[in-house]
């Protein structure tokens, strides 16, 4: 009986101590922005989520949002507002916010220089405009990814203007003025 008590014991401070925080974050179309829209922005699915597994408070795994599929993650760490990502078991540069430079990412179809475009503020946030410039591939549409250094992507914008907003970020909706600076 103490050998079970024990055993239990054990096993509710093991899963404790490993417990993994897991968030899912959605994406939704801006209403401003879809009001005109005759076709959809981004393919079939105007909303989308991403899940973001947290190993840590400063290392987390993300689905979905630069890989395109829910079965597929990317391992993030943030040191000092810097992003790396996990390629081939080693920790890369993603994205340095304080220098504004971005290192080159490995996707599925391709490599791509992470580029820091502008900055702007919306709602009294700091955000960092980058998109993806592709290295040996030709692309004819690009997307905007508006990123906070502190939660990452929080608004996408494709070529012809439409925006997607994660729901969790920004106190309300985004107005004409908000869009237009984008």
């Amino acid at each position: 009986m103490k050998i079970f008590k024990l055993l239990c014991v054990f096993t509710v401070i093991f899963k404790c101590c490993l417990a993994q925080k897991v968030v899912r974050y959605y994406y939704e179309t801006s209403d401003v922005s879809a009001k005109n829209e005759t076709s959809p922005a981004f393919g079939k699915l105007q909303n989308f989520s991403t899940v973001r597994t947290y190993m840590n408070d400063s290392q987390f795994k993300e689905t979905r949002l630069f890989t395109f599929d829910n079965n597929k993650s990317i391992s993030y760490r943030i040191v000092n507002q810097k992003w790396y990502y996990k390629n081939n078991k080693k920790w890369k540069l993603f994205y340095d916010s304080y220098r504004r430079k971005g290192g080159v990412v490995y996707l599925r179809d391709g490599a791509y220089e992470v580029v820091f475009d502008k900055q702007i503020t919306i709602q009294g946030k700091i955000l960092h405009k980058l998109f993806f410039k592709p290295i040996k591939i030709f692309q004819s549409h690009k997307l905007a990814y508006y990123f906070d250094p502190k939660f990452g992507v929080v608004i996408i914008q494709n070529s012809a203007g439409s925006v997607l907003l994660r729901t969790n970020y920004l106190i309300k909706k985004l107005n004409e003025n908000e869009l237009d600076s984008l």
